[in-house]
């Protein structure tokens, strides 16, 4: 490493570092000749003639005595770091790709080998030589930088009740990323969550178990699992490495590890919040020490000040934690057993036989929106059909829509999949946003809406959500883009926004805001769409004047069954959509 710095010193130095050099006395005439031997020794083979030394030195914009220039200047240096060897090595193996963020070499006026000293000053140490600049743009670049990596990464933040843990073995050169990430309770240390993950070739497959989750599944009857388990998955993915802000793992809850451009621009954006107060060897990497202060990015975690540890030379974090006002540590990121740069990791993948065969041992399909996905719950539905069980009976000839459903639930507790028709991060309005309207117009706004537990609605327009907000407030896009910028391709995927998906909200393009916030148990039909609420309470007349096609309800049959409704509920629900199905097919 201490070779490598030096050659980077000479390569990238200006006049004025090539005098601070320069200035460092000669030794003894005993030490001289020793020296010069021993670089005699060494420098056999090397090219004999000034133009083809400047040439490897990359020091074009030389016009006369170049090769002297450098005797010069490699004697005083060799002389200050105690090793002649180094500096032959330098001359023979000089870099020839320079790092485009570090400056470029300024032109450099040959002289006389000889040195006369006067003064000396210190050479720039390699904690001198970084910059803020280099550091933040490599953290928010990582992705340009990384070509493998692998280790065991922890995130947490206050107001959070499990730690984020996970095993990771990425190959980024090849588009290949797996591991395994778990949610694990501060309390106890019981993992609530666990999911294993592959992403190659093109698709990604999750898969996922969870004790807080209770799924029924169709095996020859219906049935109820305690330890769930689920499987995701999309055939369409794209890792576009020419966009470095775009994580292409798969794995967001572990990003502020390897690429944090969130913190990066919470923490890092204003220069002035925080210095480089040195370097370290970290788990075998040479890092930059960083800590600074921050009254408005860090709140939402109570963090007031922050210590992070950056590898240099892919600007991943392998440490960070950021405390309160009393020293406490109110968010943290640790990392252990990382490895840069393996190119002989084999990252494994999933073939088909064994995404089918998790099927078939009883893994739930969920939440991917790819044709494979349509297949089997197509193929699943048509099995269910195919093998009726006397609780749902799903095979009718002679059916009688009734003409009051049963009430769906004997809880006190319906699932927000029931009747909210879009994702939570299109419907809630965070306080960034309720910000730019007082408290009382707020209140009066929400008032005036009918609770969706009691109005199925069809349309975004027909309740609270960002897009109704910002149109009953008439807020501009520019003033909604400057309250939600924290949320922009957050880290968390339950509250982040894209540009383009706040371009939809703002401009009223509902065809848009369905495409990108739609559940997926509600059914989009042009620019409307229907929760399970809707098609719970209407009739079969009203699928079809609404559009809904036969092959759109066959598609959401087995995502209905997983909603814990009464027996009587569940058997109307299912013998009203399966006959849909069957009498229009």
């Amino acid at each position: 490493m201490k070779e490598r710095q030096i050659r980077e010193l000479l390569h990238h130095a200006n006049d004025k570092q090539i005098d601070r050099i320069a200035a460092f006395p000669a030794t003894d005439e005993p030490t001289k000749e020793r020296i010069y031997q021993k670089s005699q020794s060494l420098t056999d083979g090397l090219p004999s003639s000034a133009e083809e030394n400047v040439e490897t030195c990359q020091v074009t914009e030389e016009t006369h005595a170049g090769w002297s220039r450098f005797v010069g200047i490699a004697a005083a240096f060799v002389l200050f770091a105690g090793s002649a060897a180094g500096m032959v090595y330098f001359l023979h193996n000089a870099p020839r790709n320079p790092q485009p963020e570090i400056s470029a070499a300024a032109p450099v006026e040959t002289e006389s080998p000889a040195i006369v000293i006067e003064e000396t000053e210190p050479v720039p140490t390699e904690a001198e030589a970084l910059t803020k600049e280099l550091i933040y743009y490599r953290c928010t670049t990582t992705m340009q930088y990384l070509t493998q990596l692998s280790g065991h990464i922890e995130i947490w933040n206050t107001g959070f009740e499990s730690v984020s843990s996970g095993d990771i073995l990425f190959d980024y050169d090849a588009q290949r990323f797996y591991g395994i990430v778990q949610e694990i309770t501060l309390d106890t240390g019981r993992v609530v969550w666990s999911e294993e993950r592959y992403i190659s070739d093109g698709k990604s497959v999750q898969l996922c178990d969870t004790e807080d989750w209770d799924f029924t599944y169709v095996d020859g009857e219906p049935g109820h699992i305690d330890k769930s388990s689920a499987l995701y998955y999309d055939g369409q993915i794209e890792v576009d490495r020419n966009n470095p802000r775009r994580d292409p793992t798969g794995f967001h809850e572990l990003a502020q590890c390897f690429q944090p451009n969130d913190m990066t621009d919470g923490y890092l954006a204003d220069m002035n919040a925080w210095d480089i107060t040195g370097t370290e060897n970290y788990q075998g990497r040479e890092c930059a020490v960083i800590e600074g202060t921050n009254d408005d990015y860090g709140r939402r975690w109570n963090v007031t000040h922050f210590k992070i540890i950056v590898d240099i030379e892919t600007g991943a974090w392998l440490f960070y934690e950021g405390y309160g006002d009393d020293e406490t540590v109110n968010s943290y990121l640790y990392t252990k057993d990382m490895v840069f740069g393996d190119a002989s990791v084999v990252v494994p993948g999933i073939t088909e036989e064994e995404i089918d065969a998790r099927i078939a041992a009883g893994y739930v399909i969920s939440e991917d929106s790819t044709e494979r996905r349509e297949r089997i719950l197509r193929e699943l539905a048509l099995k269910a059909q195919e093998q009726p069980t006397e609780e749902t009976n799903l095979i009718i000839s002679d059916y009688i829509e009734p003409e009051t459903m049963p009430e769906p639930f004997d809880a006190c507790i319906i699932p927000d999949e029931f009747y909210h028709p879009c994702e939570p991060r299109f419907e809630d309005i965070p306080p960034e946003l309720a910000a730019l309207v007082t408290q009382e117009e707020l209140d009066n706004w929400l008032a005036s809406w009918t609770p969706l537990e009691q109005n199925a609605v069809t349309s975004v327009e027909e309740y609270p959500n960002k897009y109704t907000f910002v149109r009953d407030f008439g807020l501009t896009n520019e003033r909604v883009r400057e309250a939600l910028k924290d949320y922009i391709r957050a880290w968390d995927p339950e509250i982040s926004l894209r540009d383009d998906e706040i371009n939809a909200f703002t401009s009223g393009n509902a065809t848009a805001m369905l495409q990108d916030f739609a559940r997926w148990e509600s059914i989009v039909v042009r620019d409307r769409i229907y929760t399970p609420k809707w098609l719970y309470e209407h009739s079969i007349e009203d699928y079809r004047n609404a559009g809904i096609t036969p092959q759109q309800v066959q598609d959401h049959m087995l995502c209905y069954e997983g909603f814990d409704l009464t027996p009587e509920a569940r058997t109307a629900f299912l013998e009203k959509l399966a006959y849909y199905v069957q009498q229009e097919c």
